[in-house]
């Protein structure tokens, strides 16, 4: 029988042409205090020394399989993980690291918890040198909770990004539930396949940071890549709003309704970011900007012979030229007198609106470039929500504050 065959937990990494980092996460995969593991470096035809890599750590539990040419990124992927028969199976990728008790830890919540199908860490951020650069937390419940619990809070917004190398998933439930899929993007192979697993299994959040996630500086992405990987995860949170709707927590008809604001919503950020990829989808930015500031006008005309005082979130129409003739704008946030930039929290938000709304602000508008802070800072759209909104369309967001004193 082999490795594979009778291991209790499959650890898979895809690998290529990272034989320098590959070693150190080979390195902390054996280091694992777990008996009954199965290491398989799947590498995709690398042409560096990552076989002699490999070769030297001299351990009977890696099982290396090279392909014969490159399948690309994610087939590998998917060749890595059909090889698994163990009951529980990680995929750890090439320059990623974990402390020695991250399976332990994970197998040992999931046996104590047969609900659930996944588990997963908190993670550490480290750079290409292998330093600690931060932490990730996501906003998820500690321990045992439901999977429709993780598709309300993506369908929220909140930060609840689970890394592929921060989870152990059953192996039978992974592919039952289809195993990999990419209907939206590709710079995120595990997403998709979390909402499908949520939609019926319950999943363990570990606290502790047991995972170190490698951050490159070509990680970050500019102009269309950015914008289309921003419409990929719409569309993925959308996915998300209709499975919810499919729930039997969709029977409640406000729960409904709250579902049917998120979807059109998520369809209009969608929208707009695909615009910014696919020329001539939607008006030229020039003109949606001008039809914003018009609706802004009208929704906050005044019968007094003062014209109501209005506050922009974000700087998108600030000189706007019927704005600034009609209304003359504040901007927020501000800083020492001048715009800010984005927000570090909803409170720094909401504070700034109830210390204008004191000094005579009745109208707070956001224009479409600055919608992804409404759908980001969701304690700020909650705030939102709990006034009069008149105006409400793909180009603007107006939100009449009243008093706020």
């Amino acid at each position: 029988m082999s490795m594979l065959q009778s291991a209790r937990v499959t650890v898979v990494i895809p690998t290529y042409n990272r034989a320098s980092m590959l070693q150190k996460s080979l390195a902390s995969a054996l280091a694992q205090d777990i008996d009954g593991m199965a290491v398989l470096v799947n590498d995709n035809a690398s042409t560096d020394d990552t076989s002699s890599v490999v070769a030297e750590f001299d351990d009977d539990r890696i099982v290396y399989r090279r392909n014969d040419e490159n399948l690309g990124f994610f087939p590998n992927w998917q060749h890595g993980l059909a090889a698994a028969t163990s009951p529980f199976v990680a995929v750890l990728q090439d320059d990623d690291r974990w402390q020695s008790g991250f399976l332990a830890a994970a197998v040992e919540a999931l046996e104590q918890a047969p609900t659930a199908s996944a588990a997963f860490c908190n993670v550490k951020l480290i750079d290409d040198d292998g330093q600690t650069i931060g932490d990730s937390e996501v906003e998820l419940p500690n321990g045992l909770f439901s999977g429709l619990d993780y598709l309300e809070a993506v369908v929220r917004g909140c930060n609840v990004a689970i890394d592929s190398s921060a989870m152990l998933m059953r192996t039978n439930v992974f592919n039952q539930v289809g195993g990999l899929d990419l209907p939206h993007m590709t710079h995120d192979v595990i997403f998709n396949y979390q909402f499908r697993l949520s939609r019926n299994h319950d999943l363990v959040h570990l606290p502790e940071p047991l995972a170190e996630i490698r951050h490159h500086p070509g990680q970050i992405h500019h102009g269309d890549r950015q914008a289309a990987a921003a419409a990929g995860m719409v569309a993925e949170r959308m996915d998300a709003a209709a499975f919810l709707l499919a729930s039997t927590r969709a029977n409640d008809p406000t729960y409904r309704h709250w579902l049917a604001e998120r979807l059109i919503w998520l369809g209009r950020l969608r929208s707009h970011y695909t615009a910014e990829v696919v020329s001539g989808l939607t008006l030229p930015a020039e003109d949606r900007l001008d039809l914003a500031a018009a609706d802004i006008l009208a929704a906050t005309e005044s019968d007094d012979e003062q014209p109501a005082m209005v506050a922009l979130v974000g700087d998108d129409l600030a000189y706007h030229p019927i704005l600034v003739e009609a209304r003359r704008p504040q901007v927020i946030p501000q800083i020492d007198g001048y715009y800010g930039g984005a927000p570090v929290s909803s409170a720094q938000l909401i504070n700034e609106i109830r210390r204008l709304s004191l000094d005579g602000v009745r109208f707070l508008a956001v224009a479409w470039p600055s919608f992804w802070w409404i759908d980001y800072y969701h304690e700020f759209r909650e705030f939102l929500d709990s006034y009069d909104r008149v105006v409400d369309n793909s180009r603007a967001v107006v939100v009449d504050l009243g008093d706020l004193s």
